[in-house]
């Protein structure tokens, strides 16, 4: 039965994902030109009850071995052995198939419009929300198609004379830094996202800018997880692997600018193809998860109930509050430098 319940709970998923696979595939334009990602999702939603089935035969298989059964004496150490190596491989993968469709098809505009902030944060400058904040840009998705993205610097985004309107920095800022006043770039001062992403729909706000649905962060790790996931990304100088991502983030950096992130970000958003996820589906689904497990990759949507949905994804970035007292250290680089 635990056999049975293993290979149930793969295959199912991998025949759903070859079928959604061979009906894009026609076009094989970047997902995020074509839509493409928005219709694999509505695919994937359609196939809901079969994948959380597959799911749960997975975490039936999980409880089973951790339930302290000898499965080595059962079926023999190499089938042992190689049982669990496919439940580690495929049992996270698997659940996500079965919980995310809707809720990025929501967080992708597939009902209209959504715009967002996207905080490109560089953990050398560790802050408690992943890294200080040397570069933003606005995105906007529509039906799952990147219909603008936007440069905004830094530095000029929250000009002094809407400073009143915004929050004093938080004391610790204030004392260790001397704030005087709340910028942008120092929004990542608290360990829990949502209060982070709050205040950026705050700030945005405030400079009268285009309203904005949500806010995501990717640090230069982040981008690292999902090049890996691709096996490389195309660029103007050629194939540029995950190895060599973080490499390439700062001599680009160095020579033009922090806005050199969204140039590496368009690079990735070309390269992001059926065919490309296809081929490297399993490995692409991990560094996505392992970034997200990471907190490499954050989202915060304005619409509380896509909120919560993201939470319990395990997506957002929000300290999970649980009865009790909790000690937490959080590390934050006051040197103003890398």
């Amino acid at each position: 039965k635990l056999v049975e319940n293993l290979f149930t709970g793969i295959s199912v998923p991998i025949e759903i994902l070859d079928e959604s696979f061979k009906s894009l595939r026609s076009s094989d334009q970047p997902l995020f030109k074509s839509g493409a990602v928005v219709e694999m999702l509505q695919i994937l939603d359609e196939e809901g009850e079969a994948l959380t089935d597959a799911s749960e035969r997975l975490v039936a298989v999980q409880q089973k071995l951790s339930s302290g059964r000898d499965l080595d004496n059962l079926v023999g150490q190499k089938v042992a052995d190689k049982l669990e190596s496919l439940l580690n491989r495929y049992s996270g993968l698997i659940g996500v198939l079965a919980d995310a469709p809707e809720i990025m098809g929501d967080f992708l505009g597939k009902d209209g419009p959504k715009r967002y902030l996207v905080l490109g944060q560089s953990s050398d400058e560790i802050r408690p929300a992943g890294g200080f904040t040397p570069s933003v840009w606005s995105i906007t998705l529509d039906q799952g198609v990147l219909v603008e993205t936007e440069y905004i610097n830094v530095l000029t985004f929250g000009e002094r004379w809407v400073l009143d309107q915004i929050p004093p920095p938080p004391d610790a800022l204030h004392i260790h830094m001397d704030a005087g006043a709340w910028y942008l770039r120092d929004v990542g001062w608290s360990p829990n996202f949502r209060s982070v992403a709050e205040t950026v729909v705050l700030m945005n706000t405030a400079t009268d800018r285009e309203p904005i649905d949500g806010v995501i962060s990717l640090t230069q790790w982040g981008f690292v997880h999902l090049v890996t996931g691709l096996g490389s990304i195309g660029t103007a100088e050629g194939q540029l692997s995950g190895k060599a991502v973080m490499q390439n983030i700062e001599d680009g950096t160095d020579s033009e600018g922090t806005d050199y992130l969204l140039t590496l970000f368009n690079f990735m958003i070309e390269s992001l193809t059926i065919g490309g996820i296809q081929e490297n589906f399993t490995e692409f689904g991990q560094s996505f998860l392992s970034a997200f497990d990471e907190k490499q990759i954050m989202l915060y949507s304005t619409d509380d109930e896509l909120e919560n949905k993201i939470e319990e994804l395990g997506w957002s970035g929000n300290l999970s509050w649980q009865p009790g007292d909790v000690l937490g250290v959080f590390d934050s680089n006051i040197g103003w430098n890398k």
